[in-house]
C-alpha cells in the first residue's frame, strides 16, 4: 500500500482563495455598471483565450491598429488605445506559454537585429529632445513593432505555424478590405471636412485615419501583401478550382477581393506619396517571385501591347497628373525659384526636406 503524501499547505488554500475570488468577481458584476461590468467581461474572457491561443491577439490588432483609434484613453497625456494593450497581452499570453511549456523559441533574423538597432539610436535621440512625452510615444511604436516582429518570427515552422500566419493574412486583408470599402463610401458620399472636397462632387477618403495620407500609406502597405498572395498562390488556387474544392482557395479568392477594394481606397484617397509607396511595394513584390516574375512580366506586356498607347490615355486626367507632377517638382535644381500656391505647397514642402 502506498501512502499518499499530504498536499503543501499553499495548495490546500488554493481552491478556497479561488472560490472566493469567483464570489467577489460574481459581487463585483452584479453591482457595477453595465458598461464596466461588459468590460471586465470581455477583458477576462479575452485574457483567458490569450492564454489558450496567443495568435487570436494577432487577429485583433490587426483590426485593433485601423479601428482602434475610434475609442481612446487619455492617460498622463498619452493616448492608449486598443492596440498598444493588445501588444502588451500578447506578449505576456507569449511569454507565459512559454514559461508553463518550458519550451523557449525565440527566433533572431538580421532584420530583427536591424530593427533593434534603429530603435537603440531612436533611444538615444532622447537625449536632446525638448518634449519628451511625443518623442517617446513614437519610439513605443517601434518597441511595439519590434515586440511583435519577434513573436510572428517566433511561430512554430510546421503546420500550426503555417496555420496561424495565414490566419494572420486573412485577419490583415479583411481589416484592410473594411478600410478600403468605409473610404470608398466617404469618397462617394461625400463624407469628411470640407477641405477634402475634391472636383466639387466628391470627398478624399480617409477612413478611420482622419487624414487621407496616412489611409493611403495603411493601404498601400497592404495592397502589395494582397498582390503578392494573388501571384504566388494563383497556381494552387486554379488547380484546387478546377478540381472541385474551391474552398482550399479561400485565401487567393479573399487576397482578389480585398486588394480590388483596397485598391479603391487608396487611389481614392488622392494621394501621392501612398501612389508612389504602392508603386515601389508592388515592384518589390515583383521581383521577390524570381523566375515566377518573368512569366508575370510577359503578362503584362502581352496586355498592355493589346490595350495599345491609349491605355494610360483611359486613365482619369487628373489622377495621372496627381502623379507625374510630383516627379516635375522633385527633378528641378532649385526649389525656391518655384512659385508656391496651393497646388504644389505640399510637394515643394515635401521636396525640400
Amino acid at each position: 500500500m502506498h501512502a499518499v503524501a499530504p498536499r503543501a499547505p499553499g495548495w490546500r488554500r488554493l481552491p478556497l482563495v479561488a472560490g472566493a475570488g469567483i464570489v467577489a468577481l460574481t459581487l463585483f458584476l452584479a453591482r457595477a455598471p453595465l458598461s464596466m461590468a461588459a468590460l471586465v467581461f470581455v477583458g477576462l474572457l479575452g485574457g483567458a483565450t490569450l492564454l489558450l491561443r496567443p495568435e487570436v491577439g494577432l487577429y485583433a490588432l490587426a483590426f485593433a491598429v485601423p479601428f482602434g483609434s475610434l475609442r481612446e484613453i487619455a492617460l498622463g497625456g498619452v493616448s492608449i488605445g486598443a492596440s498598444e494593450v493588445l501588444v502588451f497581452a500578447v506578449l505576456g499570453a507569449w511569454l507565459l506559454r512559454m514559461a508553463v511549456t518550458r519550451e523557449v523559441r525565440v527566433v533572431r533574423t538580421p532584420l530583427t537585429l536591424a530593427i533593434g538597432a534603429y530603435v537603440g539610436v531612436l533611444a538615444l535621440g532622447l537625449l536632446p529632445a525638448t518634449a519628451l512625452t511625443p518623442a517617446a510615444k513614437e519610439l513605443a511604436k517601434w518597441v511595439e513593432f519590434l515586440i511583435l516582429f519577434t513573436i510572428v518570427a517566433s511561430l512554430p515552422g510546421a503546420g500550426e505555424g503555417r496555420r496561424i500566419l495565414r490566419g494572420l493574412i486573412a485577419a490583415l486583408l479583411l481589416a484592410g478590405l473594411a478600410e478600403g470599402l468605409l473610404g470608398a463610401y466617404q469618397f462617394l458620399r461625400q463624407v469628411g471636412p470640407p477641405g477634402f472636397i475634391l472636383m466639387g462632387r466628391y470627398m478624399r477618403a480617409h477612413g478611420t485615419f482622419q487624414q487621407p495620407n496616412p489611409y493611403g500609406g495603411y493601404l498601400g502597405l497592404l495592397v502589395p501583401l494582397a498582390y503578392g498572395i494573388v501571384l504566388a498562390e494563383g497556381r494552387t488556387a486554379w488547380a484546387a478550382i478546377r478540381s472541385g474544392r474551391p474552398a482550399r482557395a479561400w485565401l487567393w479568392g479573399l487576397a482578389v477581393i480585398s486588394g480590388g477594394g483596397m485598391l479603391a481606397g487608396l487611389v481614392m484617397s488622392w494621394s501621392r506619396g501612398a501612389l508612389l509607396g504602392l508603386a515601389a511595394g508592388a515592384g518589390l513584390v515583383f521581383l521577390s517571385l524570381g523566375r515566377k516574375a518573368w512569366a508575370v512580366a510577359a503578362a503584362l506586356a502581352l496586355v498592355l501591347a493589346f490595350l495599345g498607347p491609349g491605355s494610360v490615355e483611359a486613365l482619369p486626367g487628373d489622377l495621372v497628373g496627381r502623379v507625374t507632377e510630383t516627379f516635375e517638382y522633385i527633378n528641378l535644381p532649385d526649389l525656391t525659384a518655384v512659385e508656391i500656391d496651393d497646388a504644389n505647397f505640399s510637394v515643394i514642402e515635401r521636396a525640400a526636406h
